[in-house]
């Protein structure tokens, strides 16, 4: 499981374009409109989650979309 490392503020998610969900308080969230992938970042347990819209003709590769975080060093691999 992924998941943003304990000592980022993640307010500092909001430079990568994540917004935080004003109707769900807890999370931060990304929408890639053209590769139909939303990606959830749950305040609480920081954890990350991707949801894929199959309406949308594209291949989803798992971690590709969350590539700028991993190269800003703000998220960690955790065991389930």
């Amino acid at each position: 499981m992924l998941r943003v490392k304990d000592n980022v503020d993640l307010k500092e998610l909001e430079k990568y374009g994540y917004r935080q969900d004003v109707d769900m308080s807890f999370s931060y969230h990304k929408n890639l409109y053209l590769s139909g992938v939303e990606i959830f970042i749950d305040s609480g347990t920081r954890q990350i989650h991707e949801l894929y819209h199959p309406e949308y003709k594209c291949e989803f590769e798992n971690l590709k979309y969350i590539d700028d975080l991993i190269k800003a060093d703000l998220i960690e691999k955790v065991e389930d």
